[in-house]
């Protein structure tokens, strides 16, 4: 018998084309190097070496120079390290991670080799973000915060609920959002680190030095200072939950604006 060598055709032009082998292929970076050992320990060393030296090496080397500080105290300053300087650690993270991620596969041709095959455009920028939002939660928020959350509570089992904990996270992981994908968009639209670097730091620095309030309650730059409140039992005030609001919404606005912009970009 003949064997059958008739050509069968995919028909369609969906917007998730090639999405598969595109999500694999950004999975292996993560996941078949070493990039999700590096950036676990790293995280992990930084966020929770930080955290103990708050808690137990600050408040002796303070009592010799006659700062005494109570217990509260350096509870509170344990919160303000682990959450308030985190959450900007992690998102300045991200965005160095980031920051090549499209603009080097632009720049050296990858970009138009890979749309050259049976891959939509939309597929590219989504398996850009969702291997990236994994990794990154990995490593950045879930190891980090399991050993933050033993050191806060050997310290202090009483420190805090467990629900206060994870809303505490979720405001952390709501602020990595906003700049993982400030960063793609800002990848695709622009041709050179320098400008996207200096965009996406300008607002993580420089946001919160804002104080018009009709503006920041409207973006994600003071949540590092809202950020304790669910630790302390304290409910989110109107402006945090319209930050919150806020800052998942410009997070779909951003890849919106970079799968529109990639689908007319031309290579």
């Amino acid at each position: 018998m003949a064997a059958d060598t008739t050509l069968k055709v995919r028909a369609g032009n969906q917007w998730w084309r090639g999405l598969g082998p595109l999500l694999r292929r950004e999975n292996r970076l993560w996941w078949a190097s070493r990039r999700w050992l590096v950036q676990t320990v790293l995280w992990t060393l930084l966020l929770n070496g930080l955290l103990l030296g708050g808690l137990y090496l600050l408040p002796p080397i303070a009592a010799t120079d006659g700062l005494a500080m109570s217990h509260d105290d350096v509870l509170e300053l344990g919160r303000q390290i682990f959450f308030g300087l985190g959450i900007l650690a992690l998102s300045l993270g991200a965005i160095v991670l980031l920051q090549d991620s499209i603009i080097e596969e632009k720049n050296n041709g990858t970009a138009e080799w890979v749309l050259s095959k049976p891959v939509s455009r939309p597929a590219y920028v989504l398996a850009k973000l969702l291997p990236n939002l994994l990794g990154m939660a990995v490593t950045m928020l879930l190891v980090p915060g399991i050993f933050g959350l033993f050191i806060l509570r050997g310290f202090d089992p009483a420190a805090f609920s467990l629900n206060g904990f994870l809303m505490a996270q979720g405001m952390v992981a709501l602020h990595l959002l906003f700049y993982i994908t400030l960063t793609i968009m800002l990848g695709v639209l622009l041709n050179s680190r320098a400008p996207l670097l200096g965009i996406a730091i300008a607002s993580l620095v420089g946001g919160s030095m804002i104080p018009v309030v009709e503006i920041v309650q409207f973006t994600p730059w003071i949540l590092g200072e809202l950020v304790i409140l669910p630790l302390m039992g304290v409910p989110l005030p109107p402006l945090a939950i319209t930050m919150l609001v806020s800052t998942a919404v410009w997070s779909l606005v951003f890849i919106a604006i970079a799968i529109w912009r990639f689908n007319r970009h031309e290579f």
